[in-house]
């Protein structure tokens, strides 16, 4: 790949990253608007796990945003209706969405609740983003571009990976699911 093939590549995916920025943080203020109501409309799902109007509205504004791009790739969302295993398999490449991740801490109220969007193809991340909306803080990145962290309309600092020392290994958990 050329110099100017590979530039062009990379800014593609910055753009694009930009308008999933944008969908991440419309579903972010319909989260938070929920979140501050009495009321967040919880019910079971058939998994015995609970869902929320935030997890629906949100879902629901991050498919039509995601599929206004006009790219044409599917969207396997948490919150919508899945097609049988069959058909998802001849996807090559296709968006995964958590409209709202954390939903036991949403009921809650402890801000331990992000908005989750991939772009994946061939079961591997191409870009990856989530976003807290508590925080108004977004961490994305993509294969070929690198990792980045922007809170609120801030400049995007730039995250590096570093090598893990093996001695010093920190494991997180979640509160609601202590037993996992």
């Amino acid at each position: 790949m050329g110099l100017a093939t590979e530039y062009q590549e990379t800014h593609k995916w910055i753009d694009l990253l930009d308008s999933v920025k944008d969908i991440a943080r419309k579903a972010g203020e319909i989260i938070l608007k929920i979140y501050g109501e009495s009321d967040v409309g919880i019910r079971m799902k058939s998994d015995n796990t609970p869902v929320t109007r935030a997890d629906l509205e949100a879902n629901q504004v991050i498919t039509e945003g995601l599929i206004s791009l006009n790219l044409g790739y599917p969207v396997l969302a948490e919150e919508s209706e899945h097609l049988p295993l069959e058909q998802r398999q001849l996807w090559t490449r296709h968006w995964l969405v958590d409209p709202l991740d954390g939903t036991n801490e949403f009921i809650h109220k402890n801000g331990q609740v992000t908005v989750n969007i991939g772009l994946i193809e061939q079961n591997y991340p191409l870009l990856r983003l989530v976003y807290v909306p508590v925080t108004d803080t977004c961490y994305y990145g993509g294969k070929t571009i690198g990792a980045f962290c922007q809170a609120g309309k801030e400049q995007s600092a730039t995250m590096k990976a570093r090598k893990i020392n093996q001695d010093n290994i920190i494991v997180l958990g979640s509160r609601s699911y202590g037993n996992a």
